[in-house]
């Protein structure tokens, strides 16, 4: 009549710790998966994967075993913690069963309540029978599986007991690293080519390169130096041409210093020179060189030695509008804004410096290139300067403001405009000069101007960032006289 006899009982004890062994949570793992206990008292299938998905994002998850806090940083890079080895020992709870010795047991549950258990020898004599009756083990079975299942926690490690009632340790790590997902996102700069990996291990790739040929919009601005035609093609590759030669011949102006082979020397202005480019009858001023204190022309050009170090010499919007002077007023950048136009090459005499003069005369053409190649949309304007170098030493120069004002998007490169120049100049005992080889050179610096007035992405606009020349400048009719005293 004790149940320390029931307790001796082999076949009692069999059934008792098949029952009570696998009492814990509600949460099962046999090795392979975790399931719980529902509410109906049904096994339910907890898909780690699933809960891995569709939770995880760029975040960590750190447990230091020797403290027992757990730490996790989510997507902005904050940190939380948790004791898990304080928090398990608040929350624990403990059941008791103390047998008294004579027949009871005293049963104390989670909340202190003791209950006596009092286990008459006919029970022990027929527990076996009982265990047996289906409808007893299934009534068992019922209750025992709803208190909790099989995985356990002690502080530092997860444990599940396996269906031989065995500790297994549960690496909870390789169950992260074995459902979490990965994709990657890379660039091949050498082909072009994105690829994205997602979950799944499937590729898909985006090629950047032919992507952004496909849609990129290219035009290019070209000029003939020996044809003198200037040709356009914009974005769908159509061609505009402009004969810039016939069109300077046109419009253009001319002055001419004619020697007249007896020691004196005719200049005539654009107004005394006709259609033909021949000197009217009874006009220019002439300079009597016999009488100017010996002064003589000793070189002439145009000739063989006149060079055009670039055919057209040009800008970009972002060279000239480098930095802000005034609201709508830009300087250009300093290392781009002066740029040789035309260079040659002299001889001299033993002569001091002082002891000559040049004479100078030449024609700039200025011309806006405009997106379509349309005439600009808005009025806008530029200071340039134009300098007389001899041997690397500025002898002179003069200032131009030029304004080009807007007109109708039908109209076709007619954003241009002449400057005609014309010095007269001592070379200064500041120059070194050599017998021969001696280098002059006029050089076109841009000033602060409005280009950016004009800056937009229309027909008939400057385009921002793009590498067409925006401003271009040509020289013409180079002529230079070397006058030297005798």
């Amino acid at each position: 009549e004790q149940f320390e006899t029931i307790i001796a009982n082999e076949v009692v004890k069999e059934q008792i710790e098949e029952i009570v062994k696998n009492v814990g949570g509600n949460v099962f793992y046999d090795g392979t998966k975790f399931e719980y206990t529902d509410g109906s008292g049904v096994k339910q299938l907890i898909d780690v994967a699933a809960i891995v998905k569709a939770n995880e994002t760029v975040t960590s998850l750190d447990y230091n075993s020797t403290t027992g806090v757990l730490t996790y940083q989510d997507e902005e890079g904050e940190a939380s913690t948790v004791d898990l080895k304080a928090a398990v020992k608040a929350h624990e709870t403990k059941t008791t069963l103390v047998d008294n010795q004579n027949g009871t047991y005293t049963y104390t549950s989670e909340n202190g309540t003791q209950t006596i258990i009092n286990v008459p020898q006919s029970v022990v004599e027929q527990f076996e029978t009982i265990i047996a009756n289906e409808v007893v083990k299934e009534q068992i079975e019922e209750i025992i599986k709803n208190v909790g299942g099989n995985v356990f926690y002690d502080g530092t490690k997860f444990e599940y007991t396996d269906g031989s009632g065995v500790k297994q340790l549960i690496d909870v790590a390789a169950i992260v690293k074995a459902n979490e997902t990965v994709t990657s996102l890379d660039y091949d700069s050498t082909t072009g080519v994105l690829t994205y990996q997602d979950e799944e291990g499937e590729a898909s790739t985006v090629d950047l390169k032919a992507a952004v040929k496909a849609n990129e919009t290219v035009t290019s601005l070209d000029y003939n130096s020996t044809t003198g035609v200037l040709t356009y093609q914009d974005e769908e590759e159509e061609a505009s041409t402009v004969n810039i030669k016939a069109a300077v011949k046109a419009n253009e102006t001319k002055t001419k210093l004619v020697d007249n082979q007896n020691g004196t020397l005719t200049y005539y202005n654009e107004s005394e020179i006709d259609e033909t480019g021949t000197p009217k009858a009874n006009s220019g001023v002439t300079f009597d060189t016999t009488k100017s204190k010996g002064y003589v022309l000793t070189q002439a050009f145009p000739g063989s030695g006149a060079v055009n170090v670039e055919p057209v010499l040009g800008w970009t919007l972002a060279e000239l509008t480098y930095s802000q002077a005034l609201k709508d007023v830009y300087n250009p950048l300093p290392s781009a804004a002066t740029r040789p136009l035309f260079t040659l090459y002299f001889d001299a005499n033993d002569n001091p410096a002082t002891t000559k003069f040049i004479n100078t005369t030449f024609e700039v053409l200025i011309q806006m290139s405009t997106e379509g190649g349309h005439h600009i949309l808005n009025t806008i304007k530029t200071g340039m300067t134009f300098d007389l170098y001899v041997n690397g030493v500025l002898i002179y120069d003069e200032y131009r403001l030029l304004e080009f004002v807007s007109g109708s998007l039908n109209d076709i490169y007619i954003a241009t405009m002449y400057v005609n120049l014309s010095w007269f100049k001592m070379i200064p005992n500041t120059v070194v000069l050599r017998p021969t080889g001696n280098k002059l050179e006029i050089k076109a610096s841009v000033k602060a101007n409005t280009f950016r007035k004009n800056m937009g992405t229309s027909e008939g606009s400057f385009i921002n960032g793009s590498n067409l020349q925006i401003l271009r400048v040509l020289t013409m009719d180079q002529a230079v006289g070397i006058f030297e005293k005798q």
